[in-house]
């Protein structure tokens, strides 16, 4: 770990020796392309040198960038679409510039292809699905599987509002990896339902899924993508004055308040910045009436640092998280009172990019992190039925190649990590050490009306339980885990409208120490785990075909899978009690092959000059082979329809989410009835001066519609949510 945390730094110094050079002057002014008048709060996103400046109240910009023959000026504006202007200079003479931006009625830029100017990840573009700005904001809630729901092939698992983790197109668990700012989140909500998530939506500034052959970039377990949350607690971007935001939110069903600001402070070529948020809520109600044990208190910090030069920059970053909060009662599986969970995550990382334009290696990105993450279980008599500790530190080297080929990408890259996990209480898990290791190769090209992308990935695990031992999972040993992993995407684009294409995934997968040696009580889950340690690594093979059509009145988007799994790895209700403890049902890892077979669907239609209409559906179908049984916990098809009215700063909408009853059960699993839900939202922004301001307002399950998560763990006691309205008001300094 030593030795990992000691390469980090030495790359980062000797990146951060950068050359200066002369500056070129750019200047230029920012209008609405319709009524002409000047757009103030714009922000301008100088590429590759990375600083930005936005333009004064007037519409008026002006800086200086280190000189360079080509660069690309990226302009954004909560209320426009987003715009890209590339510029060519022979001199040191200053280039000014009129820009017209579209005002944004289409929210499809929330699904796109991203241009290559996401410096906040181990990759530099193309995501499957962003979620930003004003969508962002309409749907922003206090966990990030509740933000991310209405986004189509994605679902909600939990075991109560606190802990929702988003699922995709069926899959959850470790299949889903999140990451924040291109770097694993560190925590354990991927190991069980009753863990949440280390990461506040409302300190982040955007979220994006990432598919295909780039996914593998992030992990050789992309089956259906990676999740990568850009917060920017090292800053990438070189703000040429101060810039500051600050947002409230406030949920009714819950009583929820929470408050968190942002700022970025520049020094000459050194940019300082931080942010915190607090939370609290209370127990929230259902239609049923107020569910006990449900409340929660989460307190978000970070700040960091990063130093520019004409090449690049290098920057470190400290962030802390902690949250506490309530499992509900479940009289049926156990634990009347419910149980309480008390999490804190520490968190110290390095980021350094660097520019060679006419070297092979023209583009170095290199990130480092040190995650140190607790948390305890505490039953209603106060004492602590299990505790967790991760200790995790990696390292991630990515490299852009030069080759001779026109309109070609290619990326190599390495990664390593160092996991230490330990556990406590009623457990009798062992400790571990893990070393995992990767080889990664990405390249695409394109020609006439094709698209060609690629990826190669090989990766090593070894897992080195601190004890040799027998117990009820198995014999308890060393485990090797090693494959290959990769993926191959065709695209043809039959013209600016219209286009489609194929991918082909082999995705790799090794077991967890908790799903190979686990034993004992998971108090908070309402189980008693047990694992497996004759279980075999998961190979998943996946082939998708897929078709978008995009123009001024329409954009569709349609996709079509099927992934096979060889040795599915997932815990399953045996329906017997533990022996040990009678009062818990008895959970067993198992491996099996398994079929998912699904579909996403959206349709985004303008209507008028002030209406959209919005429609989009998904459903996954999930078998073992051998058994025939049902793969339990999966979605059942759930659609979605929103009509939209926006007029100048004004947006409102109303919408019907329907979700049929699932009846395709696993073993143990009971039937979950369908519903339809109402959700009736605004947005309005206005400017003041020089700020940006930004008021939501929200009624979701405006009816009081009774309804049950089929992903929800306890659902058979608990039911979701009931009428919440939500109230979110921004300002961007």
């Amino acid at each position: 770990m030593r030795l990992i945390l000691f390469v980090v730094f030495v790359l980062c110094f000797f990146q951060s020796i950068v050359l200066f050079s002369q500056n070129h002057v750019i200047r230029g002014y920012v209008q609405d392309s319709i009524s002409g008048i000047a757009i103030s709060q714009c922000t301008v996103l100088f590429l590759p040198s990375n600083i930005s400046v936005k333009t004064d109240k007037r519409g008026y910009f002006i800086s200086q960038i280190p000189f360079s023959q080509k660069f690309d000026l990226i302009f954004s504006h909560p209320l426009y679409k987003e715009s890209k202007q590339t510029i060519s200079t022979l001199n040191f003479d200053t280039t000014s510039l009129t820009i017209s931006l579209l005002s944004s009625t289409f929210s499809t830029k929330t699904v796109l292809v991203e241009d290559d100017h996401f410096h906040n990840g181990i990759r530099q573009g193309e995501s499957d699905i962003l979620v930003s700005g004003d969508f962002l904001r309409k749907n922003l809630t206090s966990t990030i599987g509740e933000t991310m729901k209405n986004i189509p092939g994605i679902s909600v698992q939990s075991m109560g509002a606190s802990t929702s983790r988003p699922t995709l197109r069926g899959m959850g668990m470790d299949r889903v990896l999140l990451f924040e700012d291109g770097q694993k989140s560190g925590d354990m909500s991927a190991t069980s339902a009753d863990h949440a998530v280390s990461i506040d939506p409302q300190s982040i500034d955007h979220i994006e899924v990432i598919r295909g052959p780039m996914a593998f970039l992030y992990s050789s377990n992309s089956t259906g993508g990676v999740i990568n949350v850009t917060r920017n607690t090292i800053p990438t971007v070189l703000p040429t004055d101060i810039q500051a935001s600050t947002l409230l939110y406030g949920e009714s069903v819950s009583r929820l308040a929470s408050l968190s600001g942002k700022i970025e402070i520049p020094f000459s070529k050194f940019s300082l910045r931080g942010d915190a948020s607090y939370k609290n809520n209370q127990p929230y109600f259902t239609p049923l009436g107020l569910l006990r044990n449900t409340q929660s208190s989460m307190l978000n910090t970070s700040i960091g640092g990063t130093f520019f030069g004409d090449r690049g920059y290098v920057g470190g970053g400290f962030s802390f998280f902690a949250n506490d909060y309530g499992i509900p009662p479940d009289s049926i599986l156990g634990h009347p009172n419910g149980v309480t969970v008390s999490m804190m995550k520490s968190r110290i990382e390095t980021k350094s990019e660097m520019f060679f334009p006419e070297q092979t290696f023209s583009h170095i990105e290199v990130l480092g992190s040190f995650i140190d993450y607790f948390h305890k279980e505490i039953e209603a008599n106060g004492r602590v039925g299990m505790s967790f500790s991760l200790k995790t530190t990696s390292l991630t080297a990515l490299s852009d190649v030069s080759t001779s080929l026109q309109d070609s990408k290619t990326k190599v890259g390495l990664w390593f990590e160092h996991r230490n996990f330990q556990s406590g209480g009623f457990t009798f898990t062992p400790n571990t050490n893990e070393y995992s290791s990767a080889m990664m190769l990405y390249h695409s090209i394109e020609k006439d009306r094709f698209s060609f992308d690629m990826s190669l990935r090989y990766d090593v695990r070894s897992i080195l339980p601190f004890v040799n031992d027998s117990s009820v999972a198995g014999k308890i040993e060393n485990k090797l885990f090693a494959n290959l992993s990769g993926a191959v995407e065709i695209v043809y684009n039959k013209h600016k409208d219209f286009s489609f294409g194929s991918r082909f995934l082999r995705t790799f997968r090794s077991p967890m120490t908790e799903e190979l040696f686990s034993e004992g009580p998971h108090l908070a889950a309402y189980s008693y785990d047990v694992g497996n340690a004759s279980l075999e690594q998961e190979i998943g093979t996946t082939f998708e075909i897929f078709t978008t059509l995009s123009n001024e009145t329409l954009f569709s988007k349609m996709s079509i899978y099927g992934t096979h799994f060889q040795n599915f790895i997932i815990p399953v209700n045996t329906g017997q009690r533990s022996l040990r403890r009678n009062d818990l049902f008895l959970y067993r890892y198992i491996g099996q092959d398994a079929l998912f077979l699904g579909y996403e669907f959206q349709v985004e239609l303008k209507l008028s000059k002030y209406f959209n209409l919005s429609t989009n559906s998904f459903y996954t179908y999930a078998r073992f082979i051998e058994s025939q049984q049902y793969v339990p916990r999966i979605p059942p098809l759930i659609s979605t329809i929103d009509c939209v009215f926006r007029y100048n700063s004004l947006e409102t909408s109303i919408g019907l989410t329907n979700g049929l009853a699932q009846r395709n059960l696993g073993e143990f699993e009971t039937e979950t009835s369908g519903y339809t839900l109402l959700h009736i939202k605004a947005q309005y922004h206005f400017q003041w001066n020089s700020s940006l301001h930004t008021l939501s307002f929200s009624v979701l399950n405006a009816t009081n519609q009774l309804y049950r998560n089929h992903l929800n763990r306890i659902k058979d006691v608990v039911p979701e949510q009931g009428v919440n309205a939500r109230l979110l008001y921004s300002v961007f300094l």
